[in-house]
């Protein structure tokens, strides 16, 4: 019984250890807890970001924005659309996120003074 009880506690302190906390870039709310790492190429799918309270749960359908201001939350696109430069057409995906250290994009860091480390 021990065994399975610290299993079963192992299992819930890992997953939540991966969860990584994803921000919106202009509102700065703390929307969800993505489940999964953040690899380079790799396809996200909505079901695995986990939606903060009062956030609803996005869809595959929906678009990668914000449910509160409507903000992109690419790096690419929100800094693209910023500066009204190209960089939005970038085939990329970074998303925000806050460490000890402050706010700063994932898997890539997408070039801005302001979001580097507040």
């Amino acid at each position: 019984m021990r065994v399975i009880s610290f299993i079963i506690l192992f299992l819930l302190i890992t997953v939540n250890a991966l969860a990584i906390p994803i921000y919106c870039p202009e509102c700065k709310t703390h929307l969800y807890d993505y489940e999964k790492e953040v690899i380079p190429n790799a396809t996200v799918y909505a079901k695995d970001f986990k939606p903060m309270e009062g956030i609803p749960q996005p869809k595959e359908t929906d678009p990668m924005d914000c449910p509160i201001c409507k903000c992109t939350l690419n790096g690419w696109e929100f800094m693209g659309r910023r500066y009204k430069s190209f960089t939005n057409i970038m085939g990329a995906l970074s998303l925000l996120t806050k460490d000890e250290l402050g706010f700063k994009w994932v898997p890539w860091d997408v070039p801005d003074t302001e979001y580097t480390r507040e």
